[in-house]
């Protein structure tokens, strides 16, 4: 089966300067990193992903991120699906991330799907932890990241998983002042019990002016 994604991007931060090095999932790949927007910032994503597997399919991407304290994110995700039997689906996730420990954060997420086909409450629980290898904290130049997700199918099928996880281990570097590599490897149980995928990613992220930021 031949997968081909494409993803674009454009984040948009106010009143704080784009961060090339602040990772969220799926911009442009899954891993994330374990600081939060800084406070009282607010952050819009949107991005738009073409997968070809079975039917063409499009998802749209919309975040808004806010850094209710120092220590506490507010995430508020929307996806919409268009395209073969999922077209005017999708789901809403309502959730956060707070700092446990220097490098250290969970992420609690809720999921209400939407539209067609809609039922049940989905529920996910990610850790994760982000090391400076190189610059500071504040200013990172070479960063490892770790993510391990929990997810709860609150609606399984027969030969369906009710619990499922992903596991994640990766880079991001910094090699301008508006530039960002990187680049992981992921281990994802699939929904189908038996089903596992493991994938290589690597992406970029680039500054275009001081609020906009383009993958």
């Amino acid at each position: 089966m031949a997968i081909i994604k494409i993803l674009v991007l454009i984040l948009i931060s106010l009143p704080a300067l784009a961060d090339v090095m602040n990772l969220n999932e799926f911009m442009p790949t899954r891993m994330e990193d374990s600081f939060n927007v800084k406070e009282k910032n607010v952050e819009f994503q949107v991005s738009s992903d073409f997968v070809n597997e079975d039917t063409d399919q499009i998802i749209f991407r919309e975040n808004i991120r806010y850094g209710a304290t120092q220590k506490l994110q507010l995430d508020l995700i929307g996806n919409q699906l268009s395209g073969g039997d999922e077209t005017d689906s999708g789901e809403i996730e309502i959730g956060g991330q707070y700092m446990l420990i220097d490098e250290l954060s969970v992420s609690p997420m809720v999921i209400l799907p939407t539209g067609k086909g809609a039922k049940g409450i989905d529920s996910h629980l990610r850790f994760n932890n982000s090391f400076t290898l190189m610059g500071s904290t504040n200013t990172p130049m070479l960063q490892m990241h770790f993510n391990l997700d929990w997810g709860h199918n609150s609606q399984s099928q027969e030969g369906e998983r009710t619990d499922h996880n992903l596991y994640l281990a990766g880079f991001s570097y910094k090699f301008n002042d508006s530039g960002s590599l990187l680049v992981d490897i992921l281990r994802e149980e699939q929904q189908n019990k038996g089903e596992e995928t493991n994938v290589v990613e690597l992406g970029t992220q680039y500054e275009l002016g001081s609020h906009i930021s383009w993958v």
